[in-house]
């Protein structure tokens, strides 16, 4: 039988009114029953704990939202499926253009054609990476190495929310420098697994 919190509707009450004190013995208590959930759905400690922290976060954002739901934990507990599937959608969809990548010519450029936009792509993206400023660019690096947020904020001493926000923007710059360059997101996957 799953264990409930004493005066539950209270702690969720004071969460909608912006208790981060309560926010914390939410966190606490359905962290333990939802991270075993998506740890069995995506096999990587790391990408769960991502998961389980953006749910925590989609929570507190929409807080406000929890006074009037009959069921606020429900609507966590579906943040995180709903989560969980996108980054299985996503890393079937990553997995099925890597699989497409490794049978075609850009793997290794037969014509010297593509050996030079593959050149000329690789010089672009290094272009677009030193236009960030510096912590950005050090935190789009260290999260291409794999480091969570939570592990990229410790290093650097930020929130993980920097974290994510510098991420966004170094994406977003990126995608446009290197589209007003002429050259397509998808090719960038390719190359940046080489980077």
């Amino acid at each position: 039988m799953e264990e409930r919190l004493h005066n539950e509707p209270e702690i969720w009450r004071r969460l909608a009114a912006g208790d981060e004190a309560a926010f914390t013995v939410l966190f606490y208590h359905y962290n333990r029953r939802i991270y075993p959930f998506v740890l069995r759905k995506v096999k990587s400690d790391s990408a769960a704990e991502e998961i389980i922290q953006e749910t925590f976060l989609k929570l507190w954002a929409s807080r406000e939202q929890i006074a009037v739901m009959h069921s606020p934990d429900g609507y966590l507990y579906r943040i995180a499926v709903n989560l969980t599937l996108d980054h299985l959608r996503k890393q079937a969809r990553n997995q099925d253009f890597l699989d497409t990548l490794k049978n075609s010519a850009w793997q290794a450029p037969a014509h010297i054609e593509q050996h030079l936009y593959y050149r000329e792509t690789k010089l672009a993206l290094e272009k677009a990476l030193e236009q960030l400023p510096p912590q950005r660019k050090t935190i789009y690096l260290l999260r291409q190495e794999g480091l969570t947020y939570e592990e990229i904020a410790a290093q650097l001493q930020i929130s993980p929310n920097t974290v994510r926000n510098q991420l966004v923007s170094a994406f977003r710059s990126i995608r446009e420098y290197l589209q007003g360059q002429g050259i397509s997101m998808l090719i960038v996957l390719l190359l940046w697994k080489g980077f």
